[in-house]
């Protein structure tokens, strides 16, 4: 197989995501997003808050949108899980030139703070989770939706 260097032609408004391992350089072919893993079977695939920053930082370096899946039914970030919302405020973060790590293990989501929701959204497309349900929930606790 080897790494995808360019992009297949693709129907116009089509997004092409290419995967990347946690293990192996985040760099996609112009005009392609990147999608990470953050939990599964594989342990491999769960990242620790340094290399989901350091992702993070290289995305908004290089203007890369990107999604992460897996892992991630959590609003804030708990003992075992990352959560979605400390993301939005990590890239929120470095965005701002600061170290989005702090951002990504604060389990405080009163202190998640996202000042630039546009350039945010821009860059952190979407999350991928086997159920809609969790993050839900944590969302109507935190009184963020009803």
């Amino acid at each position: 197989k080897g790494p995808v260097t360019e992009l297949p032609s693709t129907p116009k408004g089509m997004r092409v995501f290419v995967e990347r391992t946690w293990h192996e350089p985040l760099d996609v072919p112009d005009g392609a997003m990147l999608k990470l893993r953050c939990g599964g079977p594989d342990t491999r695939d769960t990242p620790s808050a340094c290399q989901l920053g350091d992702a993070i930082e290289h995305c908004v370096a290089n203007n890369v949108s990107f999604k992460l899946t897996a892992g991630l039914h959590r609003a804030v970030r708990d003992e075992r899980d990352l959560g979605f919302l400390n993301i939005l405020a990590a890239v929120n973060t470095a965005l701002d030139g600061s170290d989005p790590v702090p951002a990504l293990l604060e389990s405080d989501a009163a202190a998640l703070k996202v000042s630039n929701p546009e350039a945010v959204r821009r860059l952190f497309r979407s999350i991928g989770t086997c159920s809609i349900d969790e993050p839900l929930t944590d969302l109507r606790a935190l009184e963020l939706i009803k």
